[in-house]
């Protein structure tokens, strides 16, 4: 059951990091808000590795290409997402581009059970898919479902931008898993921490030339700005270390499943601070995504 934990903690502090990205963005461009994820976790990244090496008194691992491939198409991809589902607000229908987004607990147990010979009973894709409809319905998705009338539902840009985003962000989790298993090694809490301080040093440099060459500006204010970005740096780094450790213990289909729950935290603070009323469709898409949580609990 520590993929459960690990999982319920990276989503909590997804929610918090999403939060105060949100009004970092109000200081910084798209690429910078998500460059301090990494250039400002990198250093706690590294020291959570250093820590469970040596509290486990750990060995290095013998790197294999396999480990590498592995770290750099998942590095990529995931900066590829994150820039796509960025864009997509710039677009008008972006509500069905979003909507989209979320179907990637359904891409990565498709993926993975294609590609990667991760099989999921019956009841483990019961789960999975309640629990993406649940999140369905606390989204855009009436939105969505408004637009889906027009013959080019599938055929626009943010439809398109939205599925591939998605599929990136599987691409991503999967990856992670493939990597940490690529190490051979029995201390999984070990092989995560090492696939997750190898992709951050990886996204950083990536991301830091980026800006570097079409933003210089955006560099200094990373710095100006210290004190949010640090924030979202801890908050990213804790919450990966989460994401990274589950997906090595679990088939990632059920971490990101589970993941979803962070919706239902996003919600709840809407009531509590904001004093939102949910409406009737909310409701249900909570109780779905709680009954998909309760049936891969029950597999666990």
């Amino acid at each position: 059951m520590t993929w459960v934990y690990l999982t319920l903690m990276a989503a909590t502090l997804q929610a918090i990091r999403v939060a105060a990205q949100k009004h970092l963005s109000q200081m910084l461009s798209p690429g910078a808000v998500t460059w301090v994820r990494y250039l400002y976790g990198l250093p706690f990244a590294l020291s959570y590795l250093l820590l469970i090496k040596y509290f486990f008194v750990e060995p290095w691992p013998a790197f294999n290409m396999r480990f590498w491939v592995y770290v750099v198409f998942g590095g990529v991809a995931q900066i590829v997402a994150t820039g796509l589902m960025i864009h997509l607000f710039s677009l008008r229908n972006f509500a069905v581009g979003t909507t989209l987004v979320k179907t990637e607990a359904i891409q990565v147990a498709l993926i993975g059970a294609l590609f990667f010979n991760q099989s999921i009973s019956h009841v483990g894709w019961f789960g999975v898919v309640v629990s993406v409809i649940g999140v369905l319905l606390l989204s855009d998705i009436r939105v969505a479902f408004h637009m889906s009338r027009d013959p080019g539902f599938f055929f626009n840009t943010s439809a398109l931008i939205g599925l591939l985003s998605g599929c990136l962000f599987a691409l991503t989790s999967l990856s992670v898993r493939e990597a940490s298993l690529a190490l051979a090694h029995n201390n999984l809490f070990f092989t995560a921490s090492l696939t997750l301080a190898s992709m951050i040093i990886l996204q950083t440099v990536i991301n830091g030339v980026y800006l570097l060459y079409r933003e210089p500006r955006q560099i200094h204010l990373t710095v100006k700005h210290w004190r949010p970005a640090l924030f979202v740096g801890i908050t990213s780094l804790v919450g990966s270390v989460g994401w990274f450790t589950a997906m090595t213990l679990q088939f990632p289909a059920f971490v990101k499943a589970l993941g979803q729950i962070e919706f239902i935290f996003a919600v709840l603070i809407s009531i509590r601070f904001f004093k939102e009323i949910p409406k009737p469709i909310e409701v249900a898409g909570m109780v779905l995504i709680i009954m998909g949580v309760i049936v891969m609990l029950i597999l666990a």
